[in-house]
């Protein structure tokens, strides 16, 4: 099945809000450069996460110049600014994680971005927190999430029409799942006599990412292919609106009605998680193929 990317996404700071980027950037480990390198930990000193404190919603990572600052508003500008620290520059530190193996808090050791930064983002969080920035992949069990714009565009129907009230547009819904590749059907190959080539499985079809074994990209730079691992369980965090950090309960029920009509007994998934093999870059607008396993 001939797909193509529509967006890419990069959540530098674990549970912060996502910025939209033109490509992605797979290293030699098959992991995004650049997501989720910075984690937030609570005044006990341990990772917490946006369903614990849905405040995160409002911290918001940009780059400036390659560089990653943090946004006090919601529109950028002069002033508006603070620069997050070089890793290099940031105070060694140990937080907890949870474990689930271990069935309790294990350490996880980074660097400490500062008073400045734990002030301002304390701040917006409404709560006490700091960032920590984390090296290699040691809170990542996964490399990459996966979301099509069907499946997106399926639930943004039944959101809306589940009480006859509008509460939110699609970008924001896609936001609530922090995917990293939005992807869609490939748009059908015009001939030179002005024919369109045969759609066979080119309409978009909800939830076909979860018949997916891989992604392939034959013209992709350096990288080969992405391999799916499994579907993504979800949890409490998709109730946050991503916009103010309000939180809604209903939509993890609706996603778990949608994940039984499709697999009973399947808890409550919602697009895939994957893992690259090769080294590369995906832009938007990439096209390739959906290797489907029925």
């Amino acid at each position: 099945m001939k797909i193509q990317i529509v967006s890419c996404h990069l959540y530098p700071i674990k549970s912060c809000a996502g910025i939209a980027v033109d490509a992605l950037h797979f290293d030699a480990l098959g992991h995004v450069l650049g997501d989720r390198e910075w984690v937030v930990a609570n005044a006990e000193g341990r990772m917490t996460w946006l369903g614990d404190l849905p405040g995160l919603a409002r911290v918001r990572p940009v780059f400036v110049k390659g560089a990653l600052h943090l946004n006090l508003g919601r529109h950028p500008s002069v002033g508006e600014l603070l620069p997050l620290p070089s890793p290099q520059d940031c105070r060694p530190c140990t937080i907890e994680q949870w474990s689930p193996p271990d069935a309790g808090f294990v350490p996880l050791h980074g660097g400490d971005a500062g008073d400045e930064v734990a002030e301002l983002a304390s701040r917006v969080a409404g709560a006490p927190i700091r960032l920590v920035h984390v090296p290699g992949h040691a809170h990542r069990p996964h490399a990459i999430h996966i979301v099509s714009r069907a499946s997106l565009q399926e639930l943004h129907s039944e959101w809306l029409s589940g009480d006859g009230t509008v509460r939110e547009m699609a970008d924001p819904m896609m936001a609530r799942f922090r995917p990293n590749l939005v992807i869609d059907t490939a748009p059908p190959e015009v001939f030179a006599d002005g024919h369109e080539n045969e759609r066979r499985l080119q309409e978009a079809v909800p939830f076909i990412e979860d018949h997916a074994e891989a992604l392939v990209f034959p013209s992709a730079r350096g990288l080969l292919s992405l391999h799916v691992d499994e579907p993504c369980q979800r949890c409490i965090a998709i109730h946050v609106n991503p916009e103010n950090g309000a939180v809604d309960t209903r939509l993890l029920d609706l996603v778990t009605r949608k994940t039984q009509e499709r697999a009973p007994l399947g808890g409550s998934h919602f697009g895939v998680y994957a893992h690259a093999r090769g080294e590369g870059l995906l832009r938007c607008g990439d096209q390739g193929q959906l290797v489907l396993n029925f």
